[in-house]
């Protein structure tokens, strides 16, 4: 055990590839971060030190000891959660005391979800309320940083010893709209392509060996051997958000350049943008989800459909659905469904700013204690215990540390009657710091370094678009393509037709305005880094 924790531990303080954007959870096929990794490793993170005082200079958190021998302030934590937990105001509460006993921060610790962060966190900070680290998206951060709402991160970030030692500095300067350092990424393996799961026992049964799956060609004959044996079973499957084209924001072959208004095709090699949904990959996609569809293997209702494809899935009556991957994908999906799937890989992994810095925590930009902010912030990601107590809840409670260093439910509890369990690893600010789940390779986070180090690298790694100039634009032309792509993507209408009726509208809605505008910033970062 001491031995692996030396091992990640020099990884971590060597390398800032630690990577990825997980597909875990009951989310639909691809939140904003992307899916996410079970657990964490038993890693023990480095206490942040410091004495950063609110009146000093910026960038002061420092790295001095006696943390908790500083000033008492009054600090708000907000973290993402899947829903509701029995348990949470116990996990609230060992948060706010580990805070007190080694920071002598009285915290507030503020658990939401997705769409309740997603809408509310940016009307409280407008609103001057309490709120000091928090979690932000990359698709819609530009308009935080030109509203003030998160502190600029540049001048502390050296001053950020967990941070630099998990996350690295090359991915924290990912987080950045203009050279503004908006926040740390989380810990992921911030790079997972597409793929679509399928059900291993009905491949087994049929005498398909999914390693000879390939090719989408290769997928439809798998679908149309499973219709014809299964003629009463939904062959594929979701939510409207994961149809073939769609699901996984950063799964294909382009770098979207945030918000894939305006793409680098072809795994980013060239730094020319151009319109995602007139390239011949992205048509050729949605070509065959329109065979599928024609064909009877894609549900009939999955335009509208909210439900996701593991959810689906779990409810016995679908063969697949299209998912992100990663090295632990199989043995993820078998803890959250209970059933065996083969992972088909449809793209190869790429990395990219979007895939890194998806989601990340923020510190309010006019917190009134920035320094302590931006501390606790730190300590957050340094912290086992902190990470521990968000992913998998209190210790002896919720989970036991078995023989294997992994984390697992004590005697009598399981995932039905346990309190508090996310097990949303990707949601965290540092899942890497805390326990693996049962089930997970021990090594799992040497194999995320070593997958993201093997992945393709866009030419535009590090740059990331500031939407600010063209808001107007960028709101017209999201809510064409959320017109749009659900049903081209599911294939229940015409891709010829639609998608060229979808290319007017957007260009009518401003898209080579924006186009252009991400081109200059392109090529004003692309001459900066000569």
């Amino acid at each position: 055990m001491k031995k692996r924790i030396a091992v990640l531990m020099t990884l971590a303080l060597t390398c800032g590839l630690l990577a990825g954007c997980g597909g875990g959870g009951e989310s639909t096929g691809g939140d904003a971060a992307g899916g996410g990794a079970a657990g964490g490793s038993s890693t023990a993170g480095t206490e942040a030190g410091g004495s950063g005082s609110d009146s000093g200079e910026a960038g002061s958190v420092g790295t001095d000891v006696s943390l908790a021998d500083q000033e008492e302030v009054d600090l708000t934590f907000v973290y993402i959660v899947s829903g509701t937990f029995a348990d949470q105001e116990m996990v609230n509460e060992e948060i706010a005391r580990l805070a007190k006993e080694q920071l002598n921060v009285n915290l507030t610790v503020m658990p939401m979800t997705i769409n309740e962060a997603m809408q509310q966190t940016s009307l409280m900070v407008s609103a001057g309320e309490s709120i000091d680290v928090f979690p932000a998206w990359a698709m819609n951060i530009a308009s935080f940083v030109d509203s003030g709402y998160v502190l600029d991160l540049t001048d502390y970030v050296d001053n950020m010893p967990n941070t630099l030692q998990w996350v690295g500095k090359e991915d924290v300067e990912c987080c950045n709209v203009g050279g503004y350092i908006w926040g740390v990424t989380t810990m992921r393996e911030r790079c997972n392509p597409q793929g679509i799961e399928m059900r291993t026992d009905i491949l087994n049964e049929l005498g398909i060996n999914p390693d000879d799956i390939k090719t989408l060609d290769d997928i439809t004959n798998v679908f149309a051997q499973v219709k014809e044996a299964y003629p009463d079973m939904v062959v594929l499957g979701g939510a409207s958000t994961e149809g073939l084209g769609r699901a996984g924001d950063m799964a294909y072959i382009c770098d979207p350049l945030n918000d894939k208004l305006g793409v680098l095709d072809n795994f980013g090699e060239e730094l020319t943008v151009v319109n995602l949904y007139e390239t011949e990959y992205w048509m050729n996609l949605v070509k065959t989800a329109r065979e599928w569809y024609q064909a009877g293997y894609i549900s009939k209702d999955m335009p509208t459909s909210t439900d996701s494809g593991m959810t689906l899935m779990m409810a016995g009556n679908l063969f697949a659905y299209n998912d992100n991957y990663k090295p632990n994908t199989e043995a993820e999906k078998k803890s959250q469904t209970g059933m065996d799937l083969s992972l088909i890989p449809i793209t190869e992994p790429l990395s990219h700013t979007t895939s890194v810095c998806g989601l990340g925590y923020s510190v309010n930009g006019v917190s009134p204690h920035p320094d302590r902010a931006v501390q606790l912030l730190d300590w957050i990601i340094g912290s086992p215990e902190v990470n521990d107590l968000m992913n998998f809840g209190v210790e002896g409670v919720h989970w036991v540390e078995n023989e294997e260093g992994t984390a697992s439910f004590p005697e009598g509890v399981t995932s039905a009657n346990c309190g508090y369990h996310l097990d949303w690893g990707w949601a965290i600010p540092n899942q890497f710091a805390g326990h693996l789940w049962e089930g997970n390779d021990p090594d799992l986070y040497e194999q995320y370094q070593e997958w993201r180090a093997s992945a393709k690298k866009s030419a535009a790694y590090g740059f990331s678009f500031d939407s600010s100039p063209v808001t107007d634009e960028v709101i017209a032309c999201k809510a064409v393509v959320d017109e749009y792509l659900p049903p081209i993507t599911t294939g229940s209408v015409d891709p010829e037709e639609a998608v060229a009726e979808m290319n007017q509208a957007l260009y009518d809605a401003g898209l080579q305005t924006i186009m252009d505008e991400k081109q200059r910033q392109l090529d004003e970062w692309a001459a900066a880094q000569e």
